[in-house]
């Protein structure tokens, strides 16, 4: 099985235009109550990393560059981390991974460094967790999951644990789903969805479930995307992708839709892209991005676009990264 690219997981905040998209998925303008970004977590300066050769979630500083060691790392048996794909934190600091080879989903008490056991652990047969890969939380608490492997969401409360039922899950042909990777949620709870196999952004009504269609869809040639990994946003609104397929990352007004342009496209030789599966927005809006194929960590200037060079990289035996997939800044 492909382990596809991921993302890192934050609360999305993107308006689409009203009217009918080109493949005939009706576009809605998403209702959101404010532009601004909201804090999912009080902000450290932070910087998580879901590495999946290696089983761990490694912690630096936004600022840490070169061949230095994480601050903090959950690592050991205990952890339960097999293949972790995504890293997220919740507004209490609480941290949520998806483990692509246990089919499964690991949450942490905020802090935790270690061979940590996890505070919830979602796994088995009931969960219907296959090849999970991007994790995000909603208004409620409750928890979602990309399965890339049967092309559905999952979703599961708060405070689930063991081997139980999503409370609802997002499947069938209508969804568009094809290989989901990267979720998001924004402040009404719509939720968006990168889609490895057909280089789409699906976006649901909150609360979608069944068979439920699209309300809206970025996708087609003008769009670029190709293996659309990772999403967030910033302040603005404006949406940042991971495109694993063309070691790029793209910027998307707030309100594209359809077969959008996108603003800006970081790429070429001098950006030492490799597989970008994750991108999250640090201090300053200082882009990050995780390079599955380079064991690197690379950051970029809030305003980077075209062949820029980096900001800074993470690097080396110190670093303790092999195989970096989802990314989180908080």
């Amino acid at each position: 099985m492909r382990l596809a690219p991921v993302a890192s997981t934050a609360v999305l905040l993107v308006a689409f235009a009203s009217g009918c998209s080109s493949n005939g998925a009706a576009s809605a303008v998403l209702s959101v109550p404010d532009r601004s970004a909201p804090a999912p977590a009080a902000k450290t300066g932070t910087l998580l990393i879901a590495d999946t050769d290696n089983n761990s979630v490694l912690s630096f500083a936004q600022t840490a560059n070169g061949n230095v060691a994480p601050s903090a790392t959950i690592v050991g048996s205990a952890t339960q981390l097999n293949e972790p794909t995504a890293v997220y934190t919740d507004s209490a600091g609480k941290i949520y991974v998806t483990s692509f080879g246990n089919n499964s989903i690991e949450v942490y008490a905020a802090g935790a460094s270690g061979n940590q056991k996890p505070i919830q652990n979602i796994f088995g047969h009931k969960t219907m967790l296959s090849n999970p890969v991007g994790v995000g939380v909603d208004s409620k608490g409750d928890i979602y999951v990309a399965n890339s492997n049967t092309n559905s969401i999952g979703v599961f409360a708060a405070g689930a644990t063991g081997n139980v039922k999503p409370s609802r899950t997002l499947s069938g042909g209508l969804t568009e789903l094809l290989e989901p990777s990267g979720l998001a949620l924004n402040t009404s709870d719509q939720l968006v969805v990168g889609n490895v196999e057909s280089n789409a952004l699906t976006v649901y009504a909150a609360g979608a479930k069944n068979n439920a269609a699209p309300i809206a869809m970025i996708s087609g040639p003008a769009t670029t995307l190709d293996q659309p990994g990772g999403v967030t946003f910033d302040t603005s609104g404006n949406i940042y992708v991971a495109s694993y397929g063309s070691d790029s990352l793209l910027e998307f007004k707030s309100t594209a839709n359809n077969d959008a342009k996108p603003l800006r496209t970081i790429g070429g030789t001098k950006t030492k892209l490799d597989g970008p599966s994750g991108v999250a927005l640090g201090t300053g809006g200082t882009i990050f991005t995780g390079n599955a194929l380079s064991s690197t960590i690379t950051s970029y200037a809030a305003s980077a676009s075209g062949n820029a060079a980096p900001k800074t990289a993470l690097a080396g035996s110190k670093t303790l990264i092999s195989k970096p997939h989802g990314v989180w800044t908080f």
